[in-house]
Order: C-alpha cells, then sequence, then structure tokens
C-alpha cells in the first residue's frame, strides 16, 4: 500500500513539473515569435507604427477624444493604393496605442459623409466643410496628410487638423526607404480615391475598342533566366467585360498564352499567371475574370528558363478570348519593343 502512495505521490510530482514545463515552453515560443515578428516588421509598418505613436503623444496633450483619418494623397493630388493603406494602418496603430484616449473614425465613414455632403478632400481645408464634418461626426479634429516621393525613398507628412477653425496644430513625419512594392502602390491608383483627384499614372501600350493595357513593372533575377511582367488591364467601356487567358496547358504543363520574343529568334511561352483566369475558349462564363466598368486588374506574366544575357528589347503576344451573350470571341493583344 505504502508502495503505491508512494508511487502515486511521484506520478503527481512528475505531472507537475511536466504541466510547468509545457507551460514555459509555450511562453518562450510565443514571446519568441512576438519578437521575431517585431524584428520582422517592414520598415513601412515600423514607420506608421511610430507616426501613430507620435499622433497619440500630440493628441493626448491637446486632450482630443474623437478623430477621424483622411486618405493621404501624393503631392501631385493622386489618390494611391498607398495612400489609402497608409490611412488604414495608422487607424489601426491609433486605436492599438491609444484606444482608451480617444476614438478613431472609420475612414469609409468620414468617405460616406464627404460623398453625401459632396466634399472633395480639398474642402476639408474648408472652415465650413470641417465644421460640417465635425458636427456629423461628433469629431474634433481630422489627420491627413500627403506622401512625397524622394526618388531613393518616401516621406510620410501628417497633420493635424481642428475642426473648429480648420488650422494645422500638430504635424508628424516619417522616411521610408523606397523599393519595388512602395513604388506599385504609389503608382496604383486607389480604389476610394475620388474623381476630381484621380489621375492616371501608368503609360498605355496597347488598346482595343473594350480594353487598354498599361505597363506597371518588369523585373528579372540577376542571372536574366526568369522575369515577371506586369501590366495593368482596364476595362475601358460603360459595361462589364469578361476576358481570360488562352490556356496552353494541352500541350505544355507549364504555359500560357502570352509568348515573349526575345529578338534574337528565340521565343519563350509564358510559365505562370496572376490576377487573370485562363481558359481554353470554353463558353462557361465562370471560367472567365470580370472587370467592372471603368475598373483594372493588375496582371502579372511568368517567364522563365530566359536568355536575357543579349535582350535589352522584347515583344509581348498574349493569346486572349472575350466572352459575351454572344458567344466567346478570341483576340490577340501585340505590344512591341518593350524595354527590359
Amino acid at each position: 500500500m505504502k508502495a503505491v502512495k508512494m508511487l502515486l505521490r511521484r506520478l503527481s510530482l512528475f505531472l507537475v513539473i511536466t504541466l510547468f514545463s509545457i507551460t514555459c515552453f509555450c511562453q518562450a515560443v510565443s514571446a519568441g515569435t512576438s519578437t521575431a515578428q517585431s524584428a520582422g516588421a517592414s520598415p513601412l509598418e515600423s514607420a506608421l507604427k511610430k507616426l501613430a505613436a507620435d499622433i497619440v503623444q500630440q493628441m493626448k496633450m491637446r486632450n482630443i477624444s474623437k478623430i477621424a483619418v483622411d486618405d493621404f494623397t501624393q503631392l501631385d493630388g493622386f489618390s494611391s493604393t498607398l495612400g489609402e493603406f497608409v490611412s488604414e494602418e495608422l487607424i489601426t496603430n491609433l486605436y492599438m496605442v491609444g484606444a482608451e484616449n480617444f476614438d478613431v473614425v472609420e475612414r469609409r465613414e468620414l468617405a460616406r459623409i464627404m460623398k453625401e455632403q459632396r466634399l472633395g478632400s480639398s474642402g476639408l481645408f474648408n472652415k465650413e466643410s470641417l465644421s460640417k464634418i465635425g458636427k456629423l461626426l461628433g469629431v474634433e479634429a481630422i489627420v491627413t496628410g500627403s506622401i512625397a516621393d524622394l526618388v531613393n525613398g518616401v516621406k510620410i507628412n501628417a497633420r493635424m487638423i481642428g475642426v473648429e477653425n480648420a488650422k494645422v496644430f500638430a504635424a508628424a513625419s516619417a522616411k521610408i526607404p523606397m523599393n519595388e512594392t512602395i513604388r506599385v502602390l504609389m503608382d496604383k491608383g486607389s480604389a476610394q480615391g475620388s474623381e476630381d483627384r484621380q489621375a492616371h499614372r501608368y503609360k498605355t501600350i496597347w488598346k482595343n475598342d473594350f480594353l487598354a493595357i498599361d505597363q506597371v513593372a518588369i523585373s528579372k533575377t540577376e542571372d536574366k533566366r526568369d522575369m515577371v511582367m506586369t501590366f495593368l488591364f482596364r476595362n475601358i467601356t460603360k459595361n462589364e467585360i469578361m476576358i481570360a487567358m488562352d490556356d496552353k496547358r494541352g500541350n505544355n504543363n507549364f504555359s500560357i498564352g502570352a509568348i515573349l520574343d526575345l529578338g534574337n529568334g528565340k521565343r519563350e511561352l509564358g510559365s505562370g499567371l496572376i490576377g487573370l483566369n485562363s481558359c481554353e475558349g470554353e463558353s462557361n462564363v465562370n471560367k472567365y475574370s470580370t472587370i467592372a466598368p471603368g475598373k483594372e486588374a493588375l496582371v502579372s506574366f511568368q517567364f522563365g528558363y530566359l536568355d536575357l544575357s543579349e535582350s535589352g528589347i522584347v515583344s509581348l503576344l498574349i493569346e486572349m478570348y472575350r466572352y459575351t451573350e454572344k458567344g466567346v470571341t478570341p483576340f490577340i493583344v501585340g505590344i512591341p519593343r518593350l524595354k527590359i
């Protein structure tokens, strides 16, 4: 009996030690993950967190209890996806840092009020407009700002504007190194951008009666064996269009109907596609990508096993289908002389 009790006590002690060890291990893993995530934050994310902390400090000093955040625009007035991202991230960070001190209005709510009152962002600097927005949303200040392209980086300038007198009472700024992601976000128009401040950013390199294609970016690996070409496909009609790439997988398991002419007698089929459906001309509407009237789709073509050592200029041939109620129609996109 004593032996049994001794065994039970040892077993209980073993279980307690085991549970304690597991708990400590889990806490260590959690802490390590948190540290790794913090350390792995991008320069843009880190800068926006610091910007939010600076804004919170200024709000505390002035006992501001409720604010709204407008989309940030570039110096030329262009409303970009980067500006939209900056606003969204700022709202999230402002809430996380200062939730106990003040309320932050959802940016879409501000956009709704501005649309209902027929106010563009330029109207925010008008005393009468600011007063009206302040009363409708119950905010004391609005955070807005600009994004400056410094070639090798961007500078984000935030301003806090009082709704009673339309005066800037505080400011903060942050600098971020330039990279390909930020460049694409800066060049791509915001879906929420107002028509009066939106501008076209890309060079149109091909166009027919329903589709326009603009060049966005071309990137290749150091060994010049792989390349990604990114374009903007724009619906230039007043009706939705349904389009798809020609799918060459029936002949080659790794091919789509994008043919790259390297200019040295060699041609390569595209090996990957992002942003657009592909099919073999089927009459199934679900096989096609839909682009709404006046909207756009970012499309990337991937090419591999290339020899670009002698190529500075290439041409691109894209085989596509358009779906309509009358049936499926093939069409060809030909883009000559692309500098890589």
